[in-house]
Formats: C-alpha cells, structure tokens, sequence
C-alpha cells in the first residue's frame, strides 16, 4: 500500500505542475521510464482501447482527474517519440504514465481503478483481463 500512496503523490505533483505550468507536460513522467513505452503502440491500439472502455458513457471523457480526450483513430506515420504525437495523443500518452508504475506495470494506478480492484470506483470495472493485459504489454515495452 505503501507504494500506491507513491504513485498517487507522484501524480499528484505532476497533475499539479502540468496545471501550473511549472514544466512541459511529461518531462516528470517521462524520467521513470527507460525506455519510454511506444508512442506509436499507444496512439494505434491503447488509447483506443482506453477512450472506448474509459471514456464512454462520460465517464473519463468529462473532466476529471483522469480525463481521456475523445479522438478519431490515427492513422499517422510511426514517430520516434511521444512528443512527435499529435494532440490529443500526446497528452494522453503522459496522462496514462503519470498514473502507471514502472516498476510494477500490473499494479499501475489507473489499472487497478479500470479493472474494478478499487471498490470506490465508481464505473467498477471498465476494463478486462484482456484489455489490461494489453495495456501492460504496452507499458513493459512488448511489440
């Protein structure tokens, strides 16, 4: 539990620096990850996945301390880089890593609340093995 107050702080103090602009949004999330997890994996199939599951119904589309920006799906050239995405990819990208572990990608925050393990969540359990078996891949760095 120890470590879920971690990540919720670290979060926090992102959330709060991106909306202070006290930095470029992702600079602080990104310096947990080497490597970073595809950009390009992201924009193809995770964040579809996530906007379809989280963000429907106005849960995550609405603002919110997690808000998911609704989008067409991309179709875009591979990038080298998240900062190559273009909006709302990129501020996506970074949202969903400042709520990941990436250290223990399984126990990251915003999954542990989509698959229902955390009770006050209200939309219960938006995500299911397979979707975060695939988020997971993603975050480990999988093809």
């Amino acid at each position: 539990m120890k470590h879920l107050g971690y990540i919720f702080w670290a979060a926090f103090f992102y959330a709060f620096c991106v909306a202070c602009d006290l930095h470029p949004a992702g600079e602080f999330t990104l310096s947990g990850w080497a490597p970073p997890p595809s950009p390009n994996r992201f924009a193809h199939s995770v964040h579809p996945l996530l906007v379809t599951s989280c963000a429907a119904s106005a849960c995550h589309g609405r603002e919110t301390t997690f808000t998911l920006h609704q989008a067409s799906a991309w179709s875009g050239p591979d990038v080298e880089t998240a900062w190559q995405l273009p909006e709302p990819f990129r501020q996506d990208y970074f949202l969903v890593l400042a709520f990941s572990d990436s250290h223990d990608e399984a126990a990251s925050q915003f999954l542990l609340w989509g698959s229902g393990l955390v009770e006050s969540h209200p939309g219960g359990a938006a995500l299911n093995s397979q979707q975060i078996g695939e988020v997971v891949e993603w975050l480990e760095g999988q093809p």
